[in-house]
């Protein structure tokens, strides 16, 4: 028998027997996606039958260790930003100097350090939320930071 194909491998079905036929006429994806097909009708009745519980790939990026409420925060900023300022207006054109997404960390974090009450009281007066202000303006410089490294490449 054959090593198994990539796609039996990454769809978890390596290990059933399949005949050497198939593995011969892998050449397309459409003979490719048969096989599969066929697999998959198999292998769905297996683990119904066999299996105590589901089988996934997991995923690289490791979303359930974001603390939600910070992440309800940033939501909250970019509302707050779009009725204040227009959607996505931050991605309009780079800000800088004095309205620029550094020289506005460099606020919220001596306004956090100093206990100083965050300056949009519709968003609460926390001092937490500065510091979710602070990640906001540097998703913002990321976001340019980014653009000009992908304008470099293409251009």
């Amino acid at each position: 028998m054959s090593e198994a194909p990539w796609f039996l491998i990454v769809m978890g079905w390596a290990d059933f027997e399949v005949e050497e036929r198939y593995f011969m006429q892998i050449c397309t994806c459409k003979v490719a996606f048969d096989v599969a097909s066929e697999l998959h009708s198999h292998d769905c009745n297996y683990r119904l039958k066999y299996m105590k519980e589901a089988i996934r790939n997991p995923v690289n990026t490791r979303y359930d260790l974001l603390d939600v409420d910070f992440i309800d925060l940033l939501a909250k900023i970019a509302h707050y930003g779009a009725e204040t300022y227009g959607e996505g207006n931050w991605m309009l054109s780079r800000l800088i100097k004095d309205k620029g997404p550094i020289n506005h960390i460099y606020k919220h974090l001596r306004s956090f350090r100093k206990q100083i009450p965050y300056d949009h009281s519709e968003l609460g007066e926390g001092i937490e939320i500065h510091l979710a202000a602070i990640a906001f303006n540097a998703m913002m410089e990321f976001y340019w930071v980014m653009k000009e490294k992908e304008n470099e490449s293409s251009g």
